[in-house]
């Protein structure tokens, strides 16, 4: 079983804030859409993200990382 998720870095205190959410596809657009919607605390938003795929067999009880994208940096206008 595969799956892969798209994980958000929101500015924080002494390390960036990681928010992790499931998504279809390795698809930046919609990524980046899904962005808008997510605030850290004191009103935190990110500022970049990276895609990981996930892999688990049956007989496994955690998935694994098998791959991860580099950074996309967001810019807001």
């Amino acid at each position: 079983m595969k799956k892969h998720f798209v994980i958000y870095f929101s500015p924080g205190r002494f390390i960036a804030e990681q928010t992790s959410k499931p998504i279809d596809s390795w698809d930046i657009e919609k990524a980046i859409e899904m962005s808008k919607g997510i605030k850290e605390r004191y009103g935190a938003v990110p500022y970049g993200f990276c895609f990981t795929t996930r892999e688990r067999n049956d007989d496994e009880l955690d998935s694994r990382e098998i791959e991860r994208s580099g950074i996309y940096y967001l810019l807001y206008l």
